[in-house]
């Protein structure tokens, strides 16, 4: 599984691609650096590709971990938040 998130910092959006062999549940959360979750969603990966585009315009400014779990594992990557 691969997750790339863009564009980083992110003012208004913030799309993630995931690509994927698994045919799994997945989760995908939006975590502060406070350890707030800011977004979440759940699905199941049926397709190799998916493209999620978060609004980022009720999400304060700061660093952010996208956080994308599999039954395979999780990746992270960081991300800001500017306004």
């Amino acid at each position: 599984t691969e997750m790339k998130v863009s564009p980083n910092p992110a003012r208004d959006r913030l799309v993630v691609d995931i690509i994927s062999e698994e045919n799994t549940n997945m989760e995908l959360e939006l975590i502060s650096s406070e350890g707030r979750v800011a977004y979440t969603e759940n699905w199941t990966q049926t397709s190799s590709e998916k493209q999620l585009s978060i609004n980022t315009d009720n999400i304060p400014s700061g660093l952010y971990q996208v956080r994308l779990q599999t039954t395979s594992g999780v990746l992270t990557e960081n991300v800001i938040v500017v306004r």
